[in-house]
């Protein structure tokens, strides 16, 4: 094998960030809505997790949050 690119190696990442977007948009239609309740109760894992006091949070690193921790972090 010869030497590699650098162009080569981030037009191979690019494809793969649009890969896994499309994946998780995808897999996202498929769940729906409905969700029930994991019997090892990880919807609560995160409860006690945060220690940073509501009112020292960066907005904006909240907002980026939201789809994981948006249950916890909005006070």
């Amino acid at each position: 094998e010869g030497p590699v690119e650098v162009s080569l190696i981030l037009e191979t990442l690019n494809k793969n960030t649009e890969n896994a977007a499309r994946l998780v948009s995808e897999v996202t239609k498929q769940l729906g809505s409905a969700r029930v309740p994991s019997p090892q109760g990880i919807e609560t894992c995160l409860d006690f997790a945060v220690i940073t006091a509501s009112d020292a949070r960066d907005p904006e690193l909240v907002k980026k949050f939201d789809a994981v921790a948006g249950r916890i972090l909005k006070t």
